[in-house]
């Protein structure tokens, strides 16, 4: 018994005298935790000692191994188990700090860093350079570019200023660029007396009041209105409903009188529902149908162009309502990206000095960003537009159908956290061949590019019943989703859109690895407010309870009176929800025995992947159980990141990687701070030096700050055999 004591006591001095010496190269412990049956092998800097060769400077231990049990010893161990671990330095990286420009991204990641990702629209209210970087500093990951509004001039305005700012501050920033889409307008009423006094002319109309629908070319009346769009009017039954603008006005159609060829004569007759006032060039559309038009038209083609010769990240793409609206876009960028036209675009785009920003109010065709955009689309993509449009031909002529894979009963149920039947098995998407993908639409054959991280991703709005309806189709070919509330509470059941949110959330982040953004309204009151509503607090809590990677802001910093208090208003929200102990529980997912549950059900997808899905579960197992504070993931692999992302692990995620588009990609994907390595050729480094960097990243951006804290490092790509390790570290006992 004394001789336990005596142990205990001299191995308590030393640990003490370890903590006092930072700088020491060799740690006093030699705490290590290995599962006897072949499993994760969770080391710390004295066990690494111990296995370096000191000529080479490598680690060269060789007893690692794959993964059988995806939690391990150590996933089960309480904080005691390695509270006597501390590490030194092992060898010196040569790493130097990167001055003022970390010191204020170690600030900010201390005081406005949250997992979950914050957007905000740029409006009139934040467009300038000095509002940009206030609503950077108020915790803003990615900024909208809203191209339904604005000319390009005041959008490459705003995209310069951020690029300077990411310089300014060392840092990866995101930039979403939101395609106008196919919005379907009536045509102009005529002036009469009383509508005189108003800019906009109108008429009134009452309920019970039939009204018609046409293709005159001439201004309207109380009686009919011109609607220039003649496969719509042609494919409207008698009895669906008509909402306008926005929603406020509703009728239901009583005869359609269009016949096939689509003469001037044809019109469809309505009866008003829902009277008010209905002003020119409004909003039209008809719930549950799948509209017959092209989801691009000329400008949203040139806005596309522009956002990926800008470098742009991510596509907001409006009004989808199938996944031939996703081929359709693909198809597009995939022939700009292999063109010409993008190989010589103009190089140096940017000049970094912030005193060097033009703002112009106007486009101007001699601009060399607007020449790139108009040449390729006059000489290269109306040449192709009708290879182009055969997609849409085919669907027209029933060649190719449409299937309902809308949810149904026994779908992913939005209150179960609970997923172990999810199917992992799809992710990535890819460019598209248009005659093949019919026969197998949820093949391999297109499912693996969002590692080509590279290239623009298109988020999906989904704003449409007939967008719900495809949903899977949907989700499954795009890089991340958007729930645009706005539009889709207006075309379906108000009352449903909670219960859409949650299963759309869950499909995302559970089944297809996605991210997701919840966006509309979120703090609307505070348009013209200094506080939000008790309710919108509600909001903003119940998308992050639900799993939305991202929540967004629209008018609120586009043309609100206090841009930046709401982004902060907001911040702080998210903030006070992650530090509730049950967010985390309620958001990860309950499946410690999915593997054998999947096993049951023949998906084959577990094999492919076993190493890393035990990987992912043993750290957010050890993140549950350890109070880290970081966990360090050297990777350049998106889709892996994304998948230890949606197990909303504790501890927030700091991704190294030496892709800066990698970086920025990110900005939008829960839980991750990315960091663009400053170690040339990363991956190329021996296991020590990357170790060591890890540590010292973990620290000077401010996520370690006491000499307890623990960060654990790992890789998605082997390095040195180090693809099975798990490193546990101090990163303030390091140099």
């Amino acid at each position: 018994m004394n001789v336990v004591i005596l142990c205990f006591f001299i191995e308590l001095m030393m640990c003490f005298s370890s903590g006092l010496k930072y700088k020491k190269k060799v740690s006093c412990s030699s705490w290590y935790a290995k599962n006897a049956g072949g499993g994760l092998l969770f080391l710390n800097n004295a066990y690494i000692n111990k296995h370096i060769d000191k000529k080479k400077g490598i680690f060269v231990h060789t007893g690692l191994y794959s993964l059988t049990n995806p939690r391990g010893r150590a996933a089960s161990m309480g904080t005691s188990a390695v509270r006597g671990a501390t590490s030194g330095v092992v060898d010196d990286t040569g790493y130097s700090r990167a001055g003022e420009g970390a010191e204020a991204l170690a600030k900010k990641s201390r005081i406005s860093f949250t997992k979950s990702k914050q957007i905000a629209t740029i409006g009139p209210a934040t467009e300038r350079f000095e509002e940009l970087e206030k609503l950077y500093l108020s915790g803003i990951d990615v900024f909208r570019l809203n191209f339904s509004h604005g000319p390009k001039s005041i959008k490459k305005y705003i995209i310069n200023s951020i690029r300077i700012l990411e310089k300014k501050y060392d840092t990866s920033i995101a930039i979403l660029g939101d395609i106008q889409g196919p919005k379907i307008r009536i045509g102009e009423f005529e002036r009469n007396e009383k509508n005189t006094m108003e800019t906009n002319t109108f008429v009134e109309l009452k309920k019970g009041d039939f009204f018609s629908f046409d293709l005159l070319d001439k201004p309207g009346d109380e009686k009919r209105v011109q609607l220039n769009y003649p496969d719509l009017l042609r494919n409207a039954k008698a009895g669906q409903i008509i909402l306008l603008d926005d929603g406020n006005l509703k009728m239901k159609i009583v005869t359609n009188k269009c016949d096939k060829d689509g003469k001037d004569g044809d019109a469809i007759e309505v009866e008003v529902v829902t009277g008010g006032k209905l002003y020119s060039k409004k909003g039209f559309c008809i719930p549950n149908m799948i509209m017959p038009i092209e989801v691009l038209n000329e400008k949203d083609v040139k806005d596309i162009l522009f956002c990926i010769n800008e470098g742009v990240d991510f596509l907001g793409y409006s009004f989808v309502q199938t996944k031939y609206d996703l081929m359709f876009l693909k198809n597009i960028i995939k022939d700009y990206y292999e063109s010409n036209f993008f190989k010589n675009k103009k190089k140096d785009r940017i000049n970094y000095d912030v005193n060097s920003l033009q703002w112009k109010d106007h486009d101007d065709d001699t601009d060399f960003y607007i020449k790139e955009v108009n040449d390729y689309y006059q000489n290269c993509y109306l040449k192709k537009y009708e290879t182009y449009k055969k997609i849409y031909d085919a669907y027209n002529n029933q060649d190719l159908h449409i299937g309902d894979d809308a949810f149904g009963v026994g779908d992913i149920n939005p209150y179960d956290t609970d997923t172990s039947d999810a199917d992992n098995s799809a992710g990535k998407c890819g460019h598209l061949d248009m005659a093949t993908t019919e026969n197998a639409p949820y093949s391999q054959n297109y499912a693996e590019n969002s590692d080509d991280v590279n290239k623009i991703f298109i988020i999906s709005k989904i704003e449409k019943p007939s967008a719900v309806r495809n949903i899977e189709s949907i989700v499954q070919l795009s890089d991340g989703i958007m729930i645009a509330r706005g539009d889709l509470g207006i075309e379906t059941n108000l009352s449903n859109l909670p219960i859409l949110q949650k299963k759309i959330i869950n499909l995302c982040r559970i089944k297809y690895h996605k991210p997701v953004i919840v966006a509309t309204q979120m703090l609307e009151s505070m348009r013209f407010l200094p506080s939000p509503t008790r309710a919108e607090v509600t909001d903003v809590a119940t998308a992050l309870y639900d799993g939305a990677d991202c929540v967004m802001l629209s008018a609120e910093t586009a043309t609100g009176q206090y841009p930046i208090l709401t982004a902060s208003t907001q911040n702080s929200i998210i903030k006070d929800v992650e530090n509730d102990y049950y967010y985390y529980e309620y958001t990860q997912k309950k499946n410690y025995n999915k593997v054998k549950h999947e096993k049951q059900k023949n998906k084959t997808h577990l094999y492919n992947n076993s190493y890393f899905e035990k990987l992912i579960y043993s750290i957010r197992d050890l993140s549950n159980n350890i109070n880290l504070k970081s966990i360090v993931l050297f990777s350049n692999e998106f889709h892996k990141i994304q998948k230890l992302s949606n197990l909303r692990t504790k501890a927030p995620i700091i991704v190294i990687t030496e892709n800066v588009y990698l970086a920025r990609k990110l900005q939008l994907t829960w839980g991750i701070y990315s960091h663009v390595s400053k170690l040339k050729n990363l991956f190329n480094n021996d296991l020590i030096s990357l170790i060591n960097y890890g540590c010292k990243v973990s620290k000077e951006e401010g996520f370690v700050n006491s000499p307890d804290e623990y960060s654990l490092l790992t890789f998605t790509k082997n390095i040195s055999s180090s693809a099975n390790l798990l490193y546990l570290c101090q990163p303030c006992l390091t140099n």
